[in-house]
């Protein structure tokens, strides 16, 4: 417990890239991973390495600005790359629409990628959600949600402060 503490610790810590242009909602990620949501020893770390990608710094230059319509903008790419995909687009919209009932923290969220894997051979979605807490801040903190696809259940929430 105390490493993945430090490990949150850490990649909350990690500066912003600054880009000068944000990238449209267009390269937001979907993917199918390889392997399996690891058991509760060792999920929180494989949670992290996700959240922390280099594929998603891209998306720190967001801020707190216009979040909702981002976060709106997102999700429908998100959802549009998963349905291309031959991936269950309508449980990753609901997925989705919880999160928006309930952000992680206060602040603004902008869903930036979503992995389809399984949890013990039940298939599940794990969102990747850049955030930032005050206004004008740069989206460098992180949330990861696991939804089960089929109940739409929550399996597990890993946040950075």
């Amino acid at each position: 417990m105390k490493a993945l503490f430090t490990a949150l610790v850490l990649a909350c810590a990690v500066p912003a890239t600054q880009a000068s242009e944000p990238p449209p909602p267009s390269a937001a990620v979907v993917k199918v991973l390889d392997k399996p949501l690891p058991p509760k020893e060792g999920r929180g770390k494989f949670l992290i390495g996700l959240a922390e990608s280099e594929e998603l710094r891209q998306f720190e230059s967001y801020t707190t600005r216009d979040w909702r319509r981002n976060f709106d903008r997102f999700a429908a790419s998100l959802v549009q790359k998963a349905g291309e995909q031959k991936l269950d687009s309508s449980s990753l919209r609901k997925v989705l629409d919880l999160i928006l009932q309930g952000p992680p923290k206060p602040g603004a969220c902008l869903p930036v990628a979503a992995y389809q894997t399984t949890l013990e051979n039940k298939p599940i979605w794990i969102v990747i959600l850049k955030r930032s807490n005050f206004s004008d801040e740069p989206a460098t903190h992180f949330a990861v949600y696991a939804f089960d696809q089929r109940t739409w259940g929550r399996v597990e929430l890993i946040q950075c402060n």
